[in-house]
């Protein structure tokens, strides 16, 4: 299940810039193609999810926290931009999504509302190996 829509793109950038970025039709059809939209919105929720895999049961239950939204729409947007890297303030943002998503992965931010499925580090737990007998001591002696 994404974890955004086609309208959430069209409330977060507008219509047209949509229809901009997704019809490449000859001639144009004037409209938001719904196919390539979809595709920027799969790969984005991908790219989530294998962040958020690490700590959490993917893909997500119930509602979607908006933080999770929000870099899903970050990053559906980046990637629907054939020229991203060159536009600085988008990448950035990408940047900035991806970093928190790494954030959540590695336990240094939490999803509030989500039950984590990382299972505690073990902690205080020795290794005993047994190994030849000793040859030498430790004192000088012989």
């Amino acid at each position: 299940m994404p974890y955004i829509s086609i309208s959430d793109l069209v409330t977060a950038y507008s219509e047209q810039a949509l229809i901009d970025l997704t019809d490449h039709d000859d001639p144009p059809t004037g409209a938001v193609v719904d196919a390539v939209a979809l595709g920027a919105i799969e790969r984005a929720c991908a790219e989530v999810d294998s962040y958020l895999g690490q700590r959490y049961t993917v893909p997500l239950a119930g509602d979607v926290p908006v933080a999770v939204a929000d870099a899903a729409l970050t990053i559906a947007w980046y990637r629907l931009h054939p020229d991203a890297a060159d536009d600085k303030a988008l990448r950035l943002r990408y940047e900035d999504a991806v970093r928190w998503l790494r954030d959540v992965a590695a336990g240094r931010a939490a999803l509030p509302g989500v039950s984590s499925n990382a299972a505690a580090p073990a902690v205080g737990l020795a290794q005993v190996a047994a190994g030849p007998a000793r040859v030498f001591g430790r004192r000088g002696g012989r």
